[in-house]
């Protein structure tokens, strides 16, 4: 017998286990993700700098809706960065729409100058509402003196239409 999956979001031909027949989020199982929205090409490539330990905007940034204020936003990401003086430490956090999480450090580059280097970034939360969410990138330079890059265009393929080995990522996952 075919399975079908209808248009209505039912599917047919089958004998489910765990889900009932309508595949809708509030039926799937914890740990599945119900969506996943990335950042556009413009944002992650635009170049920002800083200077000081003062927390500013890089730009980069990911808006998602969550459909269940319990479900997790998981922030996933990688920026290109660069510094002029080996003795920064470049930091960066999360601002989930409401605040900026001094709570989590999302990443640190610290140590050699004149040379772009790729970042990790993560960053989880509770949703806590069925409203668009924006999360937006922070950095500072907060040890030594210089001046610190973000997500410069030319780093990575020197496109606008690439992602230049960047990417910056929400996922919702039901808790």
């Amino acid at each position: 017998m075919p399975i079908t999956l209808n248009g209505s979001g039912t599917i047919t031909g089958y004998t489910p286990t765990t889900i009932s027949g309508s595949l809708s989020a509030d039926k799937m199982p914890s740990g599945s993700v119900i969506q996943y929205k990335s950042g556009l090409i413009p944002d992650i490539n635009n170049r920002s700098s800083v200077n000081s330990s003062t927390y500013g905007s890089t730009g980069i940034h990911v808006d998602i809706t969550p459909t269940n204020a319990n479900n997790k936003i998981i922030i996933d990401g990688r920026v290109a960065q660069y510094h002029d003086n080996s003795g920064i430490t470049h930091e960066f956090r999360i601002h989930n729409g409401t605040s900026l999480n001094s709570d989590q450090e999302q990443g640190v580059a610290a140590g050699q100058d004149n040379a772009w280097h790729m970042v990790n970034i993560h960053y989880e939360q509770i949703a806590g509402t069925t409203n668009e969410m924006t999360f937006t990138l922070y950095h500072a330079v907060s040890s030594g003196s210089g001046t610190a890059y973000t997500g410069w265009s030319s780093a990575g393929g020197g496109s606008t239409t690439y992602y230049n080995w960047q990417y910056f990522n929400a996922i919702e996952v039901v808790v």
